[in-house]
């Protein structure tokens, strides 16, 4: 259940940023999106991005359901 919304996050801004990327690398080298390549250090770079900002924003909300938990096992 927790993994659900890092991943609704991290995969749809992963394929955004790769096509940003592919769109980018193909104006530079004046080719066309279907025949370019994205490097591997840029496909890292784009998934660090993806996790980081997924992470980012998911992390408050794991923290607060687990204190929730955890104050109603107290109880």
């Amino acid at each position: 259940m927790r993994d659900i919304p890092f991943s609704a996050i991290q995969f749809p801004l992963y394929d955004l940023l790769k096509i940003v990327s592919i769109r980018m690398i193909a104006r530079r080298n004046g080719t066309s999106e279907a025949q370019t390549e994205v490097p591997g250090l840029v496909n890292s770079v784009n998934g660090s991005i993806a996790g980081a900002t997924s992470g980012f924003l998911t992390t408050p909300l794991d923290v607060l359901k687990t204190r929730q938990m955890t104050f109603q096992a107290d109880s």
